[in-house]
């Protein structure tokens, strides 16, 4: 074989040529200096560092030099620890050394500043504007700590004094980084003219600064106006009944003496207060013409005079303040039940005498829708229309008749209202007569048309139609003799009776004449009269009788009566 030499030396040279380069990079690489960093965070005095060093060897020593004059630290985790004595600059050093002899270090300045609690408020102004002399305003304030550390104990000074401005901060308050709290400022004139004082808000923390906010107002000069509005109805009440005197201060100077002179032999005095509500209750025990004098005086003596005349006297018909009629009826003696040969006739409507002893008011009509929403705040009426409010409430119980009485006796300041006895309700729906209506008697027992009935009731004779089902507006039909409007049909009217034992039949009268009647002394059932749009002409005689249980039935309602002389 012949040697080509040329090719030869060409290997040979390309061999020198790659030695010679694996040389020069391991010679690099041995001789690379660690590129060293680190990063640290403090909380007060307290720091921890971070080694953050990159180098391709092998970290195994590390020497913090912290820049404290404390001992050099030799540290083998990246990873170090160390508490200053003071809020200052340090020169902080780290050098490591590597496996391979390497060594690096790098250098930066540690600023330790003390945290401190800032005091910081969005306005540095509050002006109250003008105010009326004599009344009261008020402003929140909002303080918060924007700073690293708690503000320790706020506190509140203001220059110069100034007693028509208060402020109002809950004691020992601190306040943590980003926590807040408010500053109530009231502002009451008791002078005319602009009013200036400047609010300090500091903290027992010396080192931090206040805050100073500008506080003004002025006061103004107004005339005294006050509201008074007597509880009564076209300046009619009842004798024995209180009539009630809201007054309301709604601005003016402070206090204010309030004299009211009744008319009678009573003079009642008080202090009231601006912007304040007061109510006086007053009871005449004779029939009579009063004139109510009320005289307020002012903070500067000025007198206002206020006159309002009441008529105490005995009313036939009364009106009280959510707009319920209500009728005289004259005590009487009269015949209770229905004779064997009225049509219609049910067993248990023995005919028996009986004595009412005392006048009584009673409803002219059923309570309206309007009025139970009023007192209760719903309906709970199964049939509800766009107009409805002169329609009778219905689908009512017995108990939730009782809790509208309890608010109507509590708005009204009296104990009276309440459910008539079966008795009472006969005695007003006859109204002196004894046919089966008050208007004569009935022709059908049934749906079929009759004409008495037609004319005074809703039954179910007249009050279906393609696009009507249900009770139809109170006072609609004639009224009976004494002025009572749907005592037969439109809605059931629930009594205060209870119904004894009538499972057993025995639930009649009896035929011994009795006295202010008031039926069993307790019950399952209680009693309802009257008939309903719903039913026949039987079901809305004066004497039919029927019994509800305590649950909502759609065609039962009521109309309530008191004494006349509220026994």
């Amino acid at each position: 074989m012949k040697l080509n030499y040329h090719k030869l030396l060409f290997i040979v040279i390309a061999s020198l040529m790659i030695v010679g380069c694996n040389d020069s990079d391991e010679s690099k690489s041995s001789n690379q200096v660690p590129n060293v960093n680190f990063s640290f965070q403090a909380n007060k005095l307290s720091v921890v560092f971070y080694d953050k060093t990159s180098d391709d060897g092998t970290i195994i020593s590390r020497e913090w030099n912290f820049g404290d004059g404390s001992p050099i630290i030799n540290s083998q985790t990246t990873e170090q620890r160390h508490s200053y004595n003071d809020f200052k600059t340090y020169e902080v050093t780290l050098k490591v050394t590597d496996d391979k002899g390497q060594t690096g270090s790098f250098t930066q300045n540690l600023i330790l500043k003390k945290p401190i609690g800032i005091i910081y408020t969005q306005q540095n102004k509050i002006d109250f504007g003008k105010v009326y002399f004599g009344n009261e305003t008020n402003r929140t304030l909002i303080i918060k700590n924007t700073g690293n550390d708690e503000i320790q104990k706020l506190y509140i000074n203001s220059y110069p004094t100034n007693v028509d401005f208060t402020f109002s901060l809950a004691e020992n308050i601190s306040l943590t980084p980003n926590e807040s709290t408010e500053l109530n400022i009231q502002f009451f004139p008791s002078i005319l003219g602009n009013q200036n004082v400047n609010l300090i808000i500091g903290a027992d923390n010396y080192e931090i600064e206040p805050q100073i906010i500008k506080i003004s107002g002025t006061g103004v000069s107004n005339n005294l106006v006050i509201d008074i509005k007597l509880e009564t109805n076209n300046s009619k009440i009842l004798k024995g009944w209180p009539i009630v005197l809201p007054i309301e201060i709604k601005r003016g100077n402070r206090p204010y003496e309030c004299i009211i002179n009744w008319g009678d032999t009573q003079i009642d005095s008080k202090l009231i207060e601006s912007n304040s509500f007061s109510t006086y209750t007053h009871t005449y025990s004779d029939y009579s013409d009063y004139e109510i004098e009320i005289n307020v005086t002012d903070y500067f003596d000025q007198i206002f005079n206020y006159k309002h005349f009441i008529s105490v006297s005995d009313h036939k018909i009364y009106t009280n303040t959510i707009g319920m009629n209500f009728v005289k009826i004259p005590a009487g003696i009269f015949m209770m039940g229905s004779p064997f040969d009225e049509l219609g006739r049910n067993n248990n409507e023995t005919l028996h005498e009986v004595t009412l002893t005392k006048d009584y008011y009673i409803q002219s009509t059923e309570i309206t829708k309007a009025q139970w929403r009023v007192l209760m705040g719903y309906d709970s009426s199964e049939y509800n229309y766009c107009n409805d409010n002169d329609y009778p409430v219905d689908d009512i119980t017995w108990e939730e008749v009782q809790e509208f009485i309890s608010k109507l006796n509590q708005k009204e300041g009296v104990s009276f209202y309440r459910l008539p006895t079966e008795a009472e309700w006969e005695y007003a729906a006859r109204a002196r007569t004894t046919t089966a209506l008050a208007n004569g008697d009935i022709s059908v027992t049934d749906c079929e048309f009759d004409a008495n009935l037609d004319a005074i009731a809703w039954y179910c004779g007249n009050s279906y139609s393609t696009f009507s089902l249900g009770a139809s507006p109170v006072a609609q039909k004639l009224p009976n003799a004494w002025g009572l409007y749907d005592m037969h049909g439109n809605v059931w009217e629930l009594c205060n009776d209870w119904a004894q034992d009538w499972l057993h039949g025995n639930y009649d009268y009896g035929n011994t004449p009795v006295t202010d009647p008031v039926g069993p002394i307790s019950g399952s059932r209680h009693v309802e009269r009257g008939g309903s749009w719903f039913f026949g002409a039987s079901e809305c005689r004066s004497a039919q009788r029927t019994f509800l249980l305590n649950f909502h039935v759609l065609d039962v309602g009521a109309r309530l009566v008191f004494y006349a002389n509220n026994e």
